[in-house]
Order: C-alpha cells, then structure tokens, then sequence
C-alpha cells in the first residue's frame, strides 16, 4: 500500500494479530495500526536518545490522514530539537493516585515520621482514626484520581457526599464485631482537614505540586452538642451515677444469694452501668483528663503523696497535672485489679476501651453529650472560680508555648493544688446534690 488515504484506510479490515499499515512517500515513521477489535489508531515510530519509540497519535475516524501527517511532522519536528514528547505521558502515568498517596502518608504515620502540629510523632490511636477515614471515606469516592488531576471540584463533592451519608455503612465484619460509618457533617469535615493536612506533607516531600485542593472548599463547622455542662446537667448525671450504683449492687446482691443456694448467678442485664465506668466517668469529672488520658492511665503514673499524676504519653507529651482531693478519692475508691492498668481492658491485656457506657451515662441524664464535654465542664468551672487562663492551662495540661514555660516550668505547686481542690470539690459537690432525672428543679448558675 502507498500513501495512508480515506478511501484504502475504511476497507482494511481486523485480522487475529493487530497489524500496521505504512504512509509510504509521505511522513516517515507514520503508521496506521489495526487492532484485533477493528480500532484503527494512527501511530508513529521514532528514535529518541537512541531509542525506538512508538507514540500513539489519535484514533481513525476523529483523525483524517492529513491531520495525522501535521501532528506527526510536529513530533518529529520536537525530536529534532531535542524534546522527548512522551516524557510528559510517562511522568503523568508515574504520578500516584489519591489511594496510593494516602498509603504512602500511613506508611510513614505509622513509622513515626509525620508530626504532629505540637511537633512530636502522631500516636499510634489517631493513626488508626486516619486509617478509617482514608478506607472509609477519601479512599471510596476519590481513590483513583491521580493526585495530579485532583482538584477543588473532586475534593468539595467528597465532602458533599460524606456529609449526605453516602459512605455511611454498618455491616458484620467479626463474628461479634460491626463496622459502623455514620459518615455526616463533621465527619466530612474532619475527612477533608486530613486530606489537606496529607497533602501539606506530601508536597513538601516531592510527591505532588501545586495548591492544596482542600483549599478554598466549603466544610461545615463543627459544633458540639454542649460546649459544658450547667449545675442543673451535673446534679441529673449525679442522681444518674447514684441509681446505676445501686443497680450494679442490686445484680451482685442478686448473684451472691444464687451462688450460695447452688444456683448459677443471672444472666448481666443489658446496659448495666459497670463499677469501672461509673468510676472512669468520675475521675474524668473531676480532673479534666482526656478521655484517651483516663483510660490509658497507669498506676505508676499516680502520685498520692504529691497529689500528682504524671502522663508520660499525652497529647502534647509529656505531662504533669495536680489532682485535687475530688480526684484523690475517687482514685483510693477504684478496686485495683491490674498492678498496671487502672482501667483495665475485659480481657486483662491493657487499658479499657469504655466509651458507650460513659455515653449512656449522658443519655440516661437526659443530656446530649460526649466524653469530651467533661473537660470543657472542668475548665469552665475553673474560669467561673476566677482563675487565669494560665492556670487553667496548667491544670488541663495545655501545650506550653514560651520559652519560659517550656523550659522552666517542671513542678506543680501549692497553687495549682489549691486551684485543683476547688475545682474538683466544686464539682463533686452538684455531682453529690442531683436529684432524679425525671424530677424538676430549679436551674443553678455555677459561682
């Protein structure tokens, strides 16, 4: 065959092997390649650096002859000069996707190489949190665009979508296991801060270029069911406290009378309030720990004679906080049934994971709240008793920021336990005058 032309091109036919069709005496290196499938693509054959390449030109059909011939007189026009144009296509291809870039974040996550905002390792719990979000949500709607061509637009119908429950999920992934995504507004917009925060990190380690595509898009601000709780809040969950007490004595009461006449004790009633969550909700009232803090404190961190407790693994490192007499008896109350962990995991083999019976202590009170809430309750009850935002930092162990307090402050003093026991004492004691849930009384302000 001659020159490439419509007429000869539309009679060539598929055969079992793809097979090429020269433009003899016209452009060298131009070809017409047949498929198997009958797909006709132009193609050009050249050497670059020496070495033979094949580019694809366009397909047959959008493509006439002639326009073929000037995008291939073109390229070889760019050879001459020394561009290689298939180096763009080989770049772009070597860009990772979305769901490769965030393996590669966890990857180092995981090994300790990404910092977290107060400059240390992020710890092992948030990685996993960041393993969910990435499975659950980035990796689902937005996974296999390459991070190249990922843009605002991408990023903003992911937010959309989690926020409108599309990677919601709740299926059996253990025989006594449920994996639960709820998916939401705040989720949504904790997804895409990660996102954002993963990228900061990958563009300064080379992996992509040019603006974050979180910025500029539209999330939704988190607001918290409560930002703290009133008097009236406390004495409802301490009349809540004292009834689930009673009940937990009631089913022991109930199961020691069983096993003295030989019988086998009662089956644990569904959503009976344990001894450890009652006291793990205590001890977070009144000493404003983190709720990761409290369940992962060690008896070695505890210091009764000094009435401190010192947290070698916090959230702004290490840390050392007062524990006001509130605090002090709660902890003398808690049975020590582990020489290590002061909550002790079901199975014995670390701390509890105890987060649903400390949220049915909210909703039996009637209260719409989490765990975190009780931090926020303690600073605000701190502030209500006049002290400075210095001392409450202190007293929550806040990152310290000059120069001074980072390297000078080490000790907790007198003041600070002084501040602790009004705090907690303050608290224990609408805690201590609460009344039924279901009974009216008069709302109280908090000195």
């Amino acid at each position: 065959m001659a020159a490439l032309a419509k007429a000869k091109i539309d009679v060539l036919e598929a055969s079992v092997k793809p097979y090429v069709v020269w433009d003899r005496g016209r452009v060298p290196g131009l070809g017409l390649k047949v498929l198997t499938t009958g797909k006709k693509v132009f193609i050009l054959d050249a050497r670059i650096d020496g070495r033979s390449r094949r580019i694809t030109i366009g397909q047959y059909g959008p493509l006439t002859p002639d326009m073929a011939r000037k995008l291939a007189v073109k390229l070889l026009s760019q050879i001459t000069s020394g561009v290689d144009p298939t180096a763009a296509k080989r770049e772009a291809r070597a860009k990772p996707t979305v769901a490769e870039l965030c393996d590669v974040y966890l990857e180092a996550a995981e090994a300790g190489l990404v910092a977290t905002r107060f400059g240390r390792p992020k710890k092992a719990s948030t990685v996993i949190i960041d393993r969910g979000m990435i499975d659950r949500h980035i990796k689902p709607l937005i996974g296999s665009i390459r991070v190249d061509k990922l843009g605002r637009a991408d990023v903003q119908r992911m937010i959309d979508d989690i926020a409108s429950g599309r990677t919601a999920l709740d299926k059996r992934t253990k025989p006594r296991g449920r994996a639960r995504v709820t998916g939401g507004k705040g989720i949504a917009t904790r997804t895409a801060e990660l996102l954002g925060g993963i990228w900061t990190w990958a563009s300064k380690r080379g992996y992509v270029e040019g603006q974050n595509p979180v910025s500029g898009t539209d999330r939704f601000r988190s607001e918290p069911a409560h930002r703290r709780l009133s008097a009236r809040d406390l004495q409802r969950i301490g009349a809540t406290i004292r009834l689930a007490d009673g009940e937990w004595r009631a089913y022991e009461e109930t199961s020691e009378e069983a096993r003295a006449k030989g019988r086998r004790a009662p089956r644990l009633p569904a959503g009976l309030l344990s001894p450890t969550a009652i006291m793990l909700f205590r001890l977070l009232a009144t000493t404003g720990l983190r709720p990761g803090e409290a369940t992962r404190l060690r008896w070695e961190e505890v210091d009764f004679a000094s009435r401190t407790i010192s947290l070698g693994d916090s959230k702004t490192g290490r840390s050392k906080r007062p524990l006001g007499a509130g605090a002090i008896e709660v902890l003398r109350q808690i049975e020590r049934t582990s020489d290590e962990w002061i909550f002790p995991g079901a199975r014995g083999d670390g701390p509890t994971q105890i987060k649903k019976p400390i949220v049915e202590i909210f909703r039996r009170a009637g209260i719409d709240a989490s765990p975190k809430v009780l931090r926020s309750t303690f600073a605000s009850v701190a502030a209500d008793l006049g002290y400075s935002d210095g001392t409450i930092a202190e007293l929550l162990g806040h990152a310290r920021r000059g120069v001074t307090e980072r390297h000078y402050i080490r000790r907790i003093d007198d003041v600070l336990i002084v501040a602790a026991d009004r705090v907690s004492g303050e608290i224990v004691r609408h805690l201590s005058a609460g009344k039924g849930p279901q009974e009216q009384m008069p709302e109280l302000a908090l000195p």
